[in-house]
């Protein structure tokens, strides 16, 4: 299954700290639908360096499930990450869209299941290039 594996490779790469290859799972052109790739790649990648530097990483994932409804892929998979230097675990819907370029099913965002707002890492790891990280948002 083509969304499963973009998913999982996502997760992978981000946690090789293989920034660069991780970005090609992620569906981004429906927020930025304008920016060229090469640049909505380097501003996602330097967001995601940023965290790390600052305490703020995807330590590891796991439970990862993908399904199928009327033709559209649907996830969830547990995140354990390390926020500021304090691991929290959670459970995330991953939301999945068709990226323009290519036609594949990308994942576009990771939202908590229990309906809690995104933390910054969990916003950071989607698609959303517009989304600028603030010091007080990455607590």
């Amino acid at each position: 299954m083509v969304a499963k594996n973009r998913s999982k490779l996502l997760l992978e790469d981000v946690l090789k700290d293989k920034l660069n290859f991780a970005f090609e799972y992620v569906s981004y052109d429906n927020f930025s639908p304008d920016m060229p790739h090469d640049d909505a790649k380097n501003v996602w990648v330097k967001r995601i360096e940023t965290l790390r530097e600052e305490g703020t990483y995807l330590k590891e994932y796991k439970d990862l499930k993908i399904w199928i409804t009327d033709g559209n892929p649907h996830g969830e998979v547990t995140i354990v990450m390390i926020v500021k230097g304090k691991e929290m675990e959670r459970r995330e819907e991953i939301i999945f869209s068709r990226s323009s370029e290519d036609q594949y099913w990308k994942v576009q965002n990771f939202f908590p299941e229990d309906g809690s707002d995104q933390n910054v890492l969990e916003h950071a790891l989607g698609g959303d290039i517009s989304f600028e990280i603030q010091p007080e948002q990455n607590k």
